[in-house]
């Protein structure tokens, strides 16, 4: 009884901490890794060890990366206690998700891209908002300037540009933009099925442009070549680059895709490119996102990992994810991704 009443303790005194590091934070909704990269970057000694005691504070100290296997049961237990909204951590969502751009469901098709009489409706856990501002504790030094209105591919029967994800947490954050800027918002479990190429096939145009959105790690680095070797062409790692066969897909670090690309053949016949948007090891180091340990792989994936990262210098022993955008990009990932896919944006509708 005296055991369980002491990691009680110890429980909400964890958890009233993370309580705190969230409400400082300030966003509305994140994912829990987005909250411990803000952890990590707080320069407070403030996260408590706990002795035998019920749960007394022995000491405090900064907040360090090997406590952040604690944090999702921190977060659990604030839950519980109620000291954390349940809807401000953000989960990932079984299954596959496709998010049309608006003016396609108000044109009567349904999720998937496929036409329909059926009304298309928000999940729940889509819902909400990301505040438009860049966050007190994130350094802008970007010009304010105003913003021109959103180049819109989704209104163009010629081009259509789809961001994917592996990771469906992710969606509430991106999906506003993807909303303004007219694109297709799609997160799959780590390979397309069948089905949602199927739909993808279905709602293509003539020129269609995939572009993967995932982590720099030994799990997801490959996610761009799951992607079109499930569209229907080869994958390879060549000169540390990843490239799809006849695709010719390469890294945009900065967003660039020549019009000359857009338009070039794909193996299947299917006028569908695939590119990678990020994370890439040059953009990881560019940004200077902070990388942490992540899983070792068989030896097989640890050599197409460490050919992949090498060149920028990264360890293949690390790894670097979207969530750090949320605190080391000015504007957090919506930001970034609005970034690095408006000149896609202006290419994809600019070429014949």
């Amino acid at each position: 009884m005296t055991e369980a009443f002491v990691e009680t303790e110890v429980d909400r005194t964890k958890s009233r901490w993370v309580a705190n590091v969230l409400r400082e934070f300030g966003r509305p909704r994140t994912t829990a890794r987005a909250l411990f990269y803000y952890a990590l970057r707080r320069e407070a000694s403030d996260y408590p060890i706990c002795g035998g005691f019920v749960g007394e504070i022995r000491v405090t100290r900064p907040y360090h990366v090997s406590d952040g296997s604690r944090l999702l049961k921190w977060l659990d237990r604030a839950r519980q206690f109620g000291y954390v909204d349940g809807r401000a951590i953000l989960d990932e969502v079984p299954g596959e998700h496709i998010y049309l751009p608006e003016e396609e469901v108000a044109g009567g098709r349904s999720p998937d891209g496929i036409p329909s009489h059926l009304p298309y409706h928000m999940p729940d856990h889509i819902s909400g908002r990301i505040p438009d501002r860049t966050p007190d504790h994130i350094p802008d030094r970007r010009e304010s300037k105003p913003r021109s209105p959103p180049h819109r591919p989704g209104a163009s029967r010629r081009c259509r540009l789809e961001l994917w994800l592996d990771r469906s947490a992710l969606n509430p954050l991106l999906l506003p933009v993807c909303r303004e800027m007219g694109i297709t918002l799609v997160s799959v479990e780590k390979t397309p099925s069948r089905d949602a190429i199927l739909a993808l096939l279905a709602r293509r145009a003539p020129q269609t442009v995939i572009l993967c959105l995932c982590d720099l790690s030994i799990d997801s680095f490959e996610f761009e070549q799951r992607v079109a070797q499930a569209v229907g062409g080869p994958a390879g790692l060549e000169r540390g680059e990843l490239e799809t066969g006849e695709l010719g897909a390469r890294e945009l670090g900065t967003g660039e895709l020549e019009a000359s690309q857009l338009g070039a053949r794909d193996p299947g016949g299917r006028g569908i490119q695939v590119r990678r948007l990020g994370l890439t090891p040059r953009q990881v180091g560019d940004l200077k996102l902070p990388l942490v340990p992540g899983r070792q792989g068989d030896k097989k994936e640890q050599d197409r990992y460490k050919k992949y990262v090498k060149p920028e210098g990264i360890s293949p022993r690390m790894m670097a994810e979207l969530d750090a955008l949320e605190v080391h990009y000015p504007g957090g990932m919506a930001a970034f991704v609005r970034d690095e896919l408006s000149p896609v944006v202006r290419e994809c509708l600019s070429a014949k």
